[in-house]
């Protein structure tokens, strides 16, 4: 199936998003250029040739939309953890749903798919107008179909005694046959798990059902109102709450600097490591580090509150040597630095670091 973004197929997915119009549509649009232009291969994965941001950012701008490479590498993120749940086996999803109860901001998208029911990339499939690929399986005999009619007319005699004379045809079908009923018998215990799995999971839901229709009878008969049901208050109020928390990541994570001035403008590269470690940040500590980087950009690393470091040694890994670190943050689980080097046409930021003995 061609590379597109399978994410507007969860109806929970655009409402939730939609929701913080119009920034919400802005989102589902910047994925859909990404899928569209930046030559994802067909696992989602960034293609060996880095995508064309700039032009990318260019179509976007266009739009009217403003993005970037850290924007970028969230939509990215998104859409890969999505498909590897949707195609991993049992140990991949059990890890990405660990995740989601941490709320990592990647999982976001595979909590709307649950909640819509829509649990393999064979169900995205079945949505999808998009049609299926033709696979190797297929191509050979299609090739083997071409090879056959460019050749002369054989009669069933011959046809037999080739047959019979060539061990390795039917070695090659009776395996071709087995990987066939392999297949099916795999594909029928997958089935008859995910049907026990979703008998039980409706059972559940019946029940749920049930205690709820109770507490809805109490409020009828006017013992009690829905504001004195805080279980109900809270299931309504869940998908504002994960719309709100996306709306505050992406803003965060777009207040990134993409140049310095302070350095003549020259741009400025996030490396992955600097960007996978804040993006574990909470709220308080992400504000802080973009805080710093803006005066360190805006003021220059003189600047006392950033109290601006040579690193000389070799012990900090993903940073070079003859680096620099500044001040990002103080204090519990803020007391951070970060580390960058400045070279003839970039500022690279390197990474995020706890203060200690190597600072």
């Amino acid at each position: 199936m061609a590379v597109f973004n399978f994410l507007n197929l969860s109806p929970t997915y655009c409402a939730t998003v939609g929701k913080s119009a119009p920034r919400g549509r802005e989102i589902l649009m910047r994925r859909d250029v990404l899928t569209a232009e930046a030559g994802l291969t067909n696992e989602y994965q960034w293609p060996t040739k880095k995508a064309d941001i700039p032009r990318i950012t260019a179509l976007l701008a266009a739009m009217g939309i403003t993005a970037n490479e850290s924007t970028f590498k969230y939509d990215h993120g998104t859409l890969r953890t999505t498909y590897l749940f949707l195609t991993g086996n049992e140990s991949v999803r059990a890890a990405i749903l660990v995740k989601m109860e941490r709320k990592d901001p990647y999982c976001f998208a595979v909590s709307c798919f649950l909640k819509d029911g829509i649990t393999s990339w064979e169900a995205v499939q079945q949505l999808s107008l998009e049609p299926v690929e033709v696979n190797e399986e297929k191509k050979d005999i299609a090739e083997l179909s071409l090879t056959e009619e460019s050749q002369p007319s054989l009669t069933i005699e011959d046809q037999v005694d080739e047959t019979i004379t060539s061990p390795d045809v039917l070695l090659r079908l009776a395996r071709d046959e087995f990987e066939h009923i392999k297949r099916g018998a795999a594909l029928a215990v997958q089935l008859l798990e995910r049907l026990a799995k979703e008998n039980e999971e409706l059972r559940e839901h019946l029940d749920t059902c049930d205690a709820r229709i109770e507490l809805l009878e109490v409020t009828i008969t006017g013992a009690a109102t829905l504001k004195d049901v805080p279980e109900l208050q809270q299931f309504l109020g869940l998908t504002d709450k994960f719309a709100q928390e996306e709306a505050e990541l992406e803003n965060t994570y777009e207040q990134l600097p993409c140049s310095s001035p302070h350095h003549g403008g020259k741009k400025v590269v996030y490396k992955d490591r600097f960007l996978d470690t804040f993006r574990e940040l909470d709220r308080i500590g992400a504000t802080r580090v973009v805080k710093q980087l803006k005066t360190l950009f805006n003021k220059g690393p003189e600047y006392p509150s950033l109290q601006t470091k040579r690193i000389w040694h070799e012990d900090l890994p993903g940073t070079p040597k003859s680096s620099w670190s500044c001040k990002a943050g103080s204090g519990g689980p803020h007391a951070l630095r970060f580390t960058w080097g400045d070279t003839d046409d970039r500022i690279t930021v390197f990474g995020i670091y706890p203060r200690n003995d190597l600072f």
